[in-house]
């Protein structure tokens, strides 16, 4: 009989703090409540870097909302037997916080030095949301290099814009990413699961990457509701530029459901995610 897989095991959980931990307090769907950072994020989130390097000795951090990695990573399992919802959830970029390294060490001091994931719908919803926001980036990325073909030597140096452009005029490709935009945006509005001042965060920080209008005004807006945002981490401009692409060559080629019209619960596995398609 096959070894029954149940799930990563409490090995992976290591303990390096002496004293009790303190738990993160959740929300009503089991999310850790992000409110609770606030406290430590001690500078306006303007001055937050955009874009960060995985560097200890860095004055700023990628803090990982859902730790430890092992855990998640399941790095003792074969890949085929990872389960990769609870893998893609942790390491997204949407959930780890931009804040300064001394602030990280005083959350890891005080609270808990293993966070439980939310239930497994809970966590498909949240990539569900992920990928609104992704495709919302390579919207707004798509549109700019559209309409400024400059742009993409700045956004993604040493990348060469595609020899064909799909067959498509530069307005007609900006016309389709603009669509795109309305859409993902008034999806955006109710997510699924993912708290508001998250959703704010990205799209104000993917707006100061790319310097996307269109994304600025959405941010503004949202902003004069709640003037509260969190920072962050985001997906870096090739990925987004790449998915664009990916798009655009979908488009072309097959009939195009939009994403918020149907999304897979089930995660993608690596590189440019797929977008739904109808043959």
């Amino acid at each position: 009989m096959g070894k029954k897989n149940r799930g990563p095991s409490p090995r992976y959980i290591r303990r390096p703090f002496k004293n009790p931990p303190e738990a993160f307090p959740r929300d009503s769907n089991e999310l850790i409540d992000l409110d609770v950072y606030l406290e430590y994020l001690v500078d306006d989130p303007e001055d937050a870097p955009i874009e960060i390097k995985d560097d200890e000795k860095a004055l700023w951090q990628p803090q990982h909302i859902y730790f430890q990695g092992p855990f998640y990573g399941q790095y003792s399992e074969r890949s085929y037997m990872r389960d990769q919802v609870l893998t893609e959830f942790q390491s997204s970029p949407y959930n780890q916080i931009i804040m300064r390294r001394i602030q990280e060490l005083k959350v890891h001091r005080r609270f808990e030095e293993h966070v439980s994931p939310p239930a497994p719908e809970t966590m498909r919803q949240s990539l569900i949301d992920f990928r609104r926001l992704d495709i919302l980036g390579a919207a707004a990325i798509g549109k700019r290099i559209a309409l400024v073909p400059e742009a993409l030597e700045y956004l993604v140096h040493g990348t060469n814009p595609p020899k064909d452009n799909f067959g498509l005029s530069p307005l007609e490709r900006a016309n389709f990413f603009d669509e795109e935009l309305r859409v993902s945006l008034e999806a955006l509005q109710s997510p699924l699961v993912t708290p508001q001042r998250l959703v704010t965060g990205a799209i104000r920080r993917t707006a100061r990457l790319i310097n996307s209008e269109s994304l600025n005004e959405e941010a503004e807006r949202r902003l004069e509701e709640d003037g509260v945002y969190i920072p962050v981490r985001l997906r870096k401009p090739g990925f987004l530029y790449g998915l664009s692409n990916t798009m655009l060559e979908q488009m072309t080629s097959v009939t195009y459901i939009r994403p918020d019209k149907e999304i897979p619960l089930e995660p993608l596995q690596t590189g440019v995610d797929r977008v739904q398609l109808a043959a």
